[in-house]
């Protein structure tokens, strides 16, 4: 129960730290750029929001942080208060799942444990502890091989697991290899001490290396060889590859998501930083995935959407490049890089880039908040940028739009549009209601939005078919 608790808040942790603390600052909280709200600022320019680095600083009083440490002081709550909060506002989390999750008998217990960890980190910073990518490529190949590194009795996947991605996400034998989902291994004495044996014949490497690898953190005080273990939960590995194939990080799938529960969590560690019994703990950062079509018919055409299972049906199906973010919120860390890197590589431009996030956009205003963001950050590429939609009852997300055959049901139109569109909608509730979007659909539910949208901005898809 404790590990379970303490995944789901670090899961939240690390959505909350991808945040556009300029968004937080300006947008909903409302300050004037440039004034410091920490002290009696006249003068603007003294206050600094560093959206790059996560962080705020006056130049005149010295307080800075981040944007956990700006809600903490602003409001006068403690540090989890001010994460949900954070999470509550961007819609990481829901009501319910805070409540759930505060109703735990050791919940002061294991936030104190995190809080711990996460200043850890943010005095530190992340960077510094984190391994070398090639490094953290190495050691998660071998991991991602699961059980099967036992020699002549474990597995790759589960029967169950198996089972899942076959029946259920209708792959094949030949894609679940493509991107190699495993059974995340159990952490007995017997699986590390074949799991070092492979990684010390495959690369050299011994448990140091271990070191800054995400999921991976030591026992304090331990110096045996296997002092060093890993995050243990039941579920499906799904290892997220950067462009070169090479994996970067690890998703969890869990088996079991009780009520409140994520069902995809990180591979992380951050939360091992406890002083007292465990450290080098490193968090998983927000890797973005690159799916590679077999065969690329359209080498000059971007997707960009949310979930692996989603990009790699997109790829398949559409025979063109497509990235996965993990998370709506997680676009920013390397998105930008990621494309420049990916016209690198093929050495010319993307003339294209189709964007397909959920079909909940139309009634889910962080969804499409995040969207805004993104397609403004993408304007500095040559590019045309599209978004693609389809109505709910063809399905979620993309992957299940293709599994069902409604592919001729997905439209597109351009990024501008939508958002400028999709903007005067929110304007226009806001100044009926004299209110800001946020409350006026605390106080009426997104239902308002959605039938807005039915009216204005899905007849624009419509016109496409």
């Amino acid at each position: 129960m404790q590990e379970t608790r303490e995944s789901f808040f670090q899961e939240v942790l690390e959505n909350v730290r991808n945040i556009s603390i300029r968004d937080l600052i300006l947008n909903v909280y409302e300050l004037q750029p440039g004034l410091c709200p920490f002290h009696n600022d006249r003068t603007p320019g003294s206050f600094s929001v560093i959206d790059r680095k996560r962080k705020y600083y006056c130049w005149s009083c010295g307080e800075q942080g981040d944007a956990i440490k700006f809600v903490r002081e602003t409001e006068g709550i403690g540090f989890p208060e001010a994460v949900f909060k954070i999470a509550l506002i961007y819609g990481i989390v829901t009501e319910e799942q805070v409540a759930l999750y505060n109703s735990g008998s050791t919940f002061k217990e294991e936030t104190t444990k995190i809080v711990r960890s996460y200043d850890n980190l943010w005095k530190n910073s992340v960077e510094d502890h984190r391994a070398e990518p090639d490094v953290i490529s190495n050691v998660l190949d071998i991991f991602s091989q699961g059980e099967s590194v036992i020699e002549g009795s474990g597995k790759k996947l589960s029967t169950k697991h198996l089972e899942h991605l076959k029946q259920e996400r209708l792959l094949t034998d030949e894609e679940i290899e493509k991107v190699g989902y495993f059974s995340i291994p159990s952490r007995s004495s017997r699986y590390l001490k074949h799991f070092l044996q492979a990684l010390e014949d495959e690369y050299g490497y011994d448990q140091h290396m271990l070191k800054g690898v995400p999921g991976f953190y030591k026992k304090k005080g331990d110096v045996s060889k296997r002092a060093y273990t890993f995050l243990s939960i039941k579920g499906i590995g799904i290892p997220i590859r950067d462009l070169h194939g090479k994996i970067q990080g690890i998703q969890i799938r869990k088996d079991i998501a009780k009520k409140g529960e994520k069902r995809y969590i990180w591979m992380s560690s951050s939360f091992a930083n406890d002083e007292d019994t465990m450290e080098f703990g490193t968090g998983s950062g927000s890797p973005i995935h690159v799916s590679i079509p077999t065969k690329n018919k359209y080498p000059y055409v971007l997707f960009i959407t949310e979930g692996i299972f989603k990009s790699e049906a997109i790829a398949k199906h559409y025979q063109a490049q497509a990235l996965s973010i993990q998370g709506i919120q997680n676009w920013k860390q390397d998105l930008i890089h990621t494309i420049h890197d990916l016209e690198e590589q093929q050495n010319h431009p993307f003339l294209n880039i189709i964007v397909m996030f959920d079909s909940d956009v139309a009634s889910n205003i962080n969804v499409f908040e995040s969207l805004s963001a993104m397609v403004e950050a993408m304007k500095e590429f040559d590019v045309k940028i599209h978004y693609a939609w389809w109505e709910k009852d063809f399905g979620k997300g993309i992957d299940d739009v293709i599994q069902s055959g409604y592919q001729d049901k997905v439209n597109r139109i351009s990024a501008d549009t939508f958002v400028s569109t999709y903007r005067s909608l929110i304007d226009e509730i806001e100044e009926m209601h004299g209110m800001k979007i946020r409350d006026v659909l605390k106080d009426f539910g997104n239902e308002l939005i959605e039938e807005g949208f039915d009216d204005k901005i899905k007849p624009l898809f419509l016109k496409q078919r």
